[in-house]
């Protein structure tokens, strides 16, 4: 098996991380439609960030030059560059679903208190 086509483990956690990221996205922009005074509009900046460190380590990815990892060490060139590249998808997506799940809990947290002065 050829080292550039992607394994079934990372196409899946790069579906789950796009996901992940896309619903981060809309929760921030429909919280910002229905808040009154703005104060969401600070949390778009770790979805954006996640953005940011999965186009970096989705390059990183791309070359085989770039994955130059002594993690797995095999005799294998091929299969050295495969779970390199394997470790390298996991960490971003860990990294990506992490910013975005912490920006969930924030925005969570921020939207009740809200919620709860405007009640008072």
């Amino acid at each position: 098996m050829s080292h550039s086509k992607k394994m079934p483990l990372e196409i899946i956690m790069n579906t789950l991380s796009l996901l992940t990221l896309t619903l981060g996205f809309i929760q921030v922009f429909y919280k910002w439609s229905i808040s009154e005074n703005g104060d969401v509009k600070n949390f778009i900046a770790l979805p954006l960030i996640a953005v940011v460190v999965w186009g970096a380590f989705t390059f990183i990815e791309k070359s085989d030059e770039n994955i130059n990892l002594p993690i797995f060490i095999n005799e294998d060139k091929d299969i050295n560059i495969r779970y390199n590249r394997l470790f390298v998808n996991i960490v971003k997506n860990i990294i990506v679903i992490g910013l975005v799940v912490v920006n969930w809990r924030d925005l969570s947290s921020v939207t009740n208190l809200l919620i709860i002065n405007r009640g008072a």
